[in-house]
């Protein structure tokens, strides 16, 4: 009886030792998505990027979509170390959702794993192609810059090496001649490395009028590339207001490009290089080191 005794302890402390340091199971990354009639209010997009070309449907607005998210809800989930984060492969899928507080939720799927906004990586083993085999889904073609959880696919950060953008996933910025307003000129005053404040002077003879809206670019190895959006918790749009500026005068603006482009979406930081904003048919480059 007591060899039985010992031999049963023996057993259990064996098995306690050998689940030590192994990836525990979690709750789906999908929980936060709204489930039953509240999903089908909300809706959740799926997107799936092949390199070039994002194309995306409305899961719920097909008979498939929801047993679609069921199906993957089922799928356990481990948590990874970030040594353990995977390369970045095609094609990439991407799930977004609005929860019942109104806040978006994004998830991307490479090879057999999750990203969640926040960067964490888990194992998943979902076949997406399998699933949406034969299933006559609706396409719709998008852009990369809507693509969920962007920022952190497109920043290679493996705590080793400095974070650096991963130029093969990045679109070119777009092809076009930049012409500066005749009399306008502005140039970076400050990056406190959220914001870049910007110094526009007219000297055009007249009033200038001029707008909010910009886009940020990267340069690497000497090619311009459009940065990815952030896609903070709620829908992005730009304010269509107009400014004036008198003939001789100056004015500072700022602009919250950690906000709007910063990587991961809530850590706000961009990897060191050589950036600038295109506004008003003006460029301001800048350093963040």
């Amino acid at each position: 009886m007591k060899r039985l005794r010992l031999l049963l302890f023996l057993l259990a402390l064996a098995s306690v030792l050998s689940g030590c340091g192994a990836p525990k199971n979690t709750v789906s990354p999908l929980d936060p998505l709204a489930t039953g009639d509240a999903a089908q209010r909300l809706a959740v997009t799926l997107s799936v990027y092949d390199g070039e070309t994002v194309q995306s449907t409305r899961l719920l607005d097909s008979s498939g979509g929801g047993a679609l998210l069921e199906r993957l809800r089922a799928v356990p989930a481990q948590l990874e170390t970030t040594d353990n984060a995977p390369a970045i492969t095609f094609p990439i899928y991407g799930l977004t959702g609005e929860k019942l507080d109104g806040t978006i939720f994004r998830l991307a799927f490479i090879d057999d794993y999750c990203i969640t906004e926040d960067g964490l990586f888990y194992r998943l083993w979902f076949d997406f192609a399998d699933a949406l085999a034969g299933g006559g889904w609706t396409w719709s073609t998008g852009s990369i810059a809507e693509f969920p959880c962007a920022p952190i696919l497109f920043v290679e950060n493996n705590g080793i090496t400095e974070p650096a953008w991963r130029a093969a996933l990045m679109h070119p910025a777009p092809e076009q001649t930049i012409t500066p307003p005749v009399g306008i000129t502005a140039e970076a005053a400050h990056w406190n490395g959220a914001a870049l404040t910007v110094t526009f002077r007219n000297d055009s003879g007249s009033t200038w009028s001029y707008g909010s809206e910009y886009r940020a670019e990267v340069c690497l190895d000497g090619v311009w590339y459009t940065l990815p959006y952030a896609m903070n918790d709620y829908p992005f749009g730009w304010w269509l207001v107009s400014y004036s500026l008198a003939d001789g005068k100056t004015v500072e603006e700022t602009y919250a490009i950690s906000n709007l482009y910063g990587v991961p979406a809530r850590h706000g930081y961009l990897p060191a290089g050589l950036y600038r904003i295109v506004t008003n048919g003006l460029t301001v480059e800048f350093e963040v080191n």
